[in-house]
Order: C-alpha cells, then structure tokens, then sequence
C-alpha cells in the first residue's frame, strides 16, 4: 500500500497548518507508505513558516514534498500533478479546510490493498456544521447506506445523489490536459469536470465510511464558487455538457438540472443558442430549459452587481 495525499492550498497557511497537525502523526506512523504533496498556488513566503515546522516534526523529510507557483487553481494543479507520476499508487485529494479522522483514516489505509480490481473508492465527507435534524432527514445518508460497496460511474453517483461532498481515492488515471482546451484560459474549473473524464465507466466503488470531516461546505455551492463560474463559463459548460452526453435523455433531476446550467453557462459565455438543432432531450425540454436558464442567468447578473 503506497498512497499520496494532495493538498493545494491558496492563501490559507494556517488551514494548512491545521490539517498537517493530524496529517503528520499518521505519515510518521505508516513508516514510508504514506506521503504528502502539497502545492501552494502563490509563489511567496507567506507558508513558509508552517513548512518548516512540518519538517521539523516529519520523523523522513522526504515525505512531505512542497512546491510554490503561481496561481493555476486547484483543477490545473491537480492534473498537471498526475501526468508527473508513473506509478498505479494511490491518491487521495483531501483539501486544506478538511480534517481526517485519525483512527477511521488509519485503518481505511490498512484495508486498501483488499479492494482487489478496483482503482477508485468514493467516500462522503462527514459535515460537522450541520443542524441537529440534519441525519434525521437526509436522504442521501441513506442512499450511502443503500449504495455501500457498488460500483457505478461518476455521472451514475451525481444521478444518485446530487450535490454532496466527497472525497476519492484513485490511481491508474489517465488524463491529459491536451484533451480540455476549456480549462487554459479560466482560472476557475469545477472538480466534476476531473471526475467525469477519470470515471466515465462504472469502476468507482461508493463506500459508506467517514473518513475526512469538514466544517465549512455544510451549505453546498457558495456565492464565491457560484461568482468563479460565472466568470469562467467555458469549463463550465464543458461540466454539463459531459453531463448531458454521459446518459439518454430523461427526466431525471440531474438531467434538468444540468440542461438548465449548460444554456445558462452558454448565456454568459455569450455563445450563440440553436435549440432546433441540438441534440439534447427533445424541443420541448430545450425549449423549457433554456428559458429558465434566461432568469437564473438574469439573477446571476444582478449578483455579479451586487458584489462588484
């Protein structure tokens, strides 16, 4: 068992601090087969401090590797990561405002050499911030229940379940940025886009186990993530798009959902809209969804005032 954590980090060194106050017991506990890459998007000294108290308390320096850049986002330093490595280890992308939970974390790693044939294991990230009804009525804590061990893609699980937060173990990936002109120019690009293009198939295996808590993303999409896509519309067209072209048309919530954001990120791309000719759903869905999408793109405008 050898795995990597990727961190990126961005203007948060004392979140960084935090997670490696429980991230470094475990490394120097798994003696070699746990290590740490983190990538800091801004090229200063403002972490400095935090890395060299991490290698100070690291038992084998070289297992905690830092780099500096300018800032690329989180997508592009996630995938130009992965063309880097050769090797079929394991990769877990845990960010810096998450926790793991140490004991449940351990014995996860124990137990990944059992998962036999299999390259990407799907977990939900415990929220913390969450009102006291919040598991009494939550559907998707039962469909993690009921998904358990089942292997499905990644278009499959967001068909399932929606918006909710997760963390995934891979390895045997294969990406290459060449293949996503969409992302070079925007500064911003949703985390579906990686997992749509690694999991197209069924080999993601959901697995009902708390392994990483977070206590900031309770509340789901915020006004700054809402703000990044509006500004970068043309990776996020490319998400729905994959989405819409991943299953045959139906009436499904994520369907929909995802016809809606693929006309209303086309509105702000400013790109043109031919719903005769598009072979999406039938016309009158397009018809439907490109409508709603005129009033959230309208409200997305008067947010973009509101906050400039």
């Amino acid at each position: 068992m050898n795995v990597t954590i990727l961190t990126t980090t961005y203007k948060r060194p004392e979140l960084l601090k935090r997670l490696g106050k429980v991230i470094i017991p475990i490394i120097n506990k798994f003696k070699g087969n746990l290590r740490w890459q983190i990538i800091i998007d801004n090229n200063d000294n403002s972490y400095d401090n935090v890395l060299e108290e991490f290698t100070e308390r690291v038992n084998v320096k070289s297992l905690i590797n830092a780099t500096k850049q300018t800032n690329l986002g989180k997508f592009r330093s996630v995938v130009n990561f992965l063309n880097q490595i050769n090797s079929d280890e394991w990769i877990v992308n845990i960010d810096d405002d998450d926790l793991v939970i140490n004991y449940r974390f351990e014995n996860f790693l124990d137990k990944l050499d059992s998962f036999k044939n299999i390259n990407a294991i799907l977990c939900p990230i415990l929220i913390l911030d969450k009102s006291i009804f919040h598991d009494l009525f939550n559907r998707k804590l039962k469909l993690f229940s009921k998904y358990n061990n089942q292997k499905m893609s990644y278009f499959d699980f967001k068909d399932k379940f929606g918006d909710v937060d997760t963390i995934i173990f891979f390895r045997k990936y294969h990406l290459n940025l060449n293949t996503l002109p969409e992302i070079k120019s925007e500064k911003f690009t949703s985390e579906s886009l990686l997992w749509l293009n690694l999991f197209p198939n069924s080999d993601l295996m959901v697995v009902n186990n708390h392994i990483v808590y977070s206590q900031y993303l309770s509340s789901g999409l915020t006004q700054s993530t809402t703000l990044n896509r509006i500004f970068n519309p043309v990776s996020a067209i490319s998400v729905y798009k994959k989405f819409l072209q991943s299953k045959k048309f139906s009436l499904s919530k994520i369907f929909i959902k995802s016809l809606i954001n693929y006309y209303r990120f086309s509105l702000h791309a400013k790109k043109k809209i031919y719903i005769r000719n598009e072979n999406i759903g039938n016309i009158f869905i397009r018809f439907l969804g490109l409508n709603l999408a005129k009033i959230i793109y309208l409200y997305d405008k008067m947010l973009v005032v509101i906050k400039s």
